[in-house]
């Protein structure tokens, strides 16, 4: 989406950059200045002062880029599925409705009322990923699901409380319990519930879409309000383990998981789904974890390449090889069964990681470098931004106000909705603040990097001289320090 915004930006205000024949025409004078067809430096200078100066140059076109085009414009997407020969849709301009690329991703936002950042809605993941799919249609459900409190499936049969769910910019996730009731909570969904599209959420409110829709795999392609009361109940006792400890089933960061006391297992599709795993599976799926030692459920080590070993591990996206802190995920044809990858098919995964920026390849372990023993002074701390000066001056005043009781989330939350209720205006002081802070910064750094510089000359010309000496341990330590008094003899 990105992608679209910068080329929508460049072709209405740089049309000669993205001129098919504008690198040609630079290539063509570049090669004249660097066989001397012209004067040399007269040519360097004139075709320098061409496209950077001047009313028509670099720097007077990006100036009147920041003075002239409004943020929203800027920010706009104007997609192909969006758009006509003439324009936006006739449709879209009736529901006001558009889509922005922000700082933290795509979001949709009325037009009418952009002032409001109320009426507007992350864009889902799953939507923002496959730009065929974004419509005006798209659009308007995810902004009206937003505005409306998500869609209601109805109420838990045990206390009565409703849930819905809801689109964010992680996906779709549940909400049980009514907005302001301290007891309302927020539940996450597996992968291929969470990618439910926010136009079948529309559907299924006005009462046009089936719910009882099923995909290829004879799943529900929406979810029902039995499956909703099952993932707000999570995690569940699916069994007992020697008829006394309980097994439990749930929805963790990485996926389904069991669990028994301090043991986890991930549960894949293949054993079943965490609201209808029975005792056997879930108690079958414990004991093998168990039987395994633990080395083995971190990752099997497949074997050694430049003295580190190459392991293959289970992750939060799938299975992946290790490499000294290189990973690269496994192939889907690899994936179905890693316990059976080889050393060779590893290492031909992470060569071409290596090769393109990991860190360099040693023969053996053999002994740390003097770079690294040497004593180098800390980096300077990184610049602020405008916002975190912001938040820095208000943060006092919001923790005095609030007597002292409110959580770092609710502080965080409370800062964002100031900062983004500041004008123009009043952002400038602290943009100035950013701006200076990022000059001494740039400063501070280049007087640390020469100083770190010079300790690694002068480390490389005398490396007896090491200011961190090596620490010795146990007898060693004890025969070659003759300071200390002898200890006590033990009764």
């Amino acid at each position: 989406l990105t992608a679209f915004v910068v080329s929508r930006l460049l072709e209405d205000h740089c049309p000669s950059y993205v001129d098919p024949t504008f690198t040609a025409r630079m290539e063509e004078r570049l090669d004249k200045i660097a066989s001397d067809e012209t004067n040399s430096d007269e040519g360097r200078t004139a075709y320098l002062n061409e496209y950077y100066a001047g009313s028509d140059g670099l720097a007077a076109t990006v100036k009147r880029i920041e003075h002239s085009v409004e943020v929203d414009s800027a920010r706009r997407a104007v997609l192909p599925a969006l758009e006509t020969k003439k324009g936006i849709r006739d449709e879209d301009k009736e529901n006001d409705v558009a889509l922005f690329v922000g700082p933290w991703g795509a979001y949709v936002q009325s037009i009418s009322r952009a002032e409001d950042k109320s009426r507007s809605a992350s864009l889902p993941p799953d939507l923002a990923c496959d730009v065929g799919r974004i419509t005006p249609r798209a659009l308007r459900s995810v902004l009206s699901t937003k505005l409306g409190g998500g869609l209601m499936l109805g109420s838990h049969p045990e206390d009565g409380r409703p849930i819905r769910l809801l689109t964010g910019r992680y996906g779709t996730y549940l909400k049980w319990g009514e907005e302001g009731d301290p007891e309302t909570t927020t539940h996450s969904l597996p992968r291929e519930k969470s990618s439910i599209q926010a136009f079948q959420i529309e559907d299924i409110a006005r009462g046009v879409f089936d719910a009882s829709e099923k995909d290829a795999g004879g799943r529900h392609s929406v979810l029902t309000l039995e499956e909703a009361v099952g993932y707000v109940s999570l995690p569940r006792v699916c069994g007992y383990m020697n008829d006394t400890t309980p097994i439990l089933a749930g929805l963790g960061p990485y996926g389904p998981y069991l669990k028994v006391n301090s043991t986890y297992v991930s549960l894949d599709k293949k054993d079943g789904d965490v609201l209808s795993v029975d005792e056997g599976t879930s108690l079958k799926l414990i004991l093998e974890a168990k039987s395994k030692p633990r080395s083995s459920r971190r990752g099997a080590k497949l074997g050694e390449k430049n003295g580190k070993d190459v392991t293959v591990k289970k992750g939060r996206f799938g299975p992946y090889v290790t490499w000294n802190k290189i990973n690269v995920g496994l192939p889907q044809d690899l994936a179905a069964e890693p316990e059976n990858v080889t050393l060779e098919e590893a290492w031909a995964l992470l060569e071409p990681k290596i090769a393109c920026g990991g860190p360099k390849m040693k023969a053996g372990r053999g002994n740390k470098s003097t770079e690294q023993d040497a004593s180098l002074p800390p980096a300077p701390k990184k610049p602020r931004n405008a916002y975190l000066h912001f938040a820095a001056e208000v943060r006092p005043t919001l923790l005095s106000g609030g007597g002292g009781k409110m959580s770092i989330g609710e502080v965080s939350k409370a800062l964002s909705l100031l900062w983004a209720g500041t004008n123009e205006e009043e952002q400038i002081k602290y943009k100035e603040l950013a701006d200076q802070e990022k000059l001494d910064y740039q400063e501070k750094y280049t007087k640390w990097e020469a100083s770190c510089q010079e300790i690694l000359v002068q480390t490389r010309k005398n490396p007896g001289n090491n200011p961190k000496p090596k620490q010795r341990r146990g007898s060693e330590a004890k025969k070659k320090d003759t300071s200390l008094p002898p200890a006590p003899k033990k009764p």
